[in-house]
């Protein structure tokens, strides 16, 4: 699931779906959760 960037998401929806891009090797989209 990818969002416009600074599309709010629920606490839960936003760690899967970065924790997903990681799997992906997207770690562009990832940075609220790399830090």
């Amino acid at each position: 699931m990818k969002v416009a960037d600074g599309e709010p998401l629920g606490g839960r929806a936003k760690a899967e779906d970065d924790f997903a891009g990681l799997i992906d090797g997207d770690f562009e989209d990832d940075d609220d959760f790399l830090g």
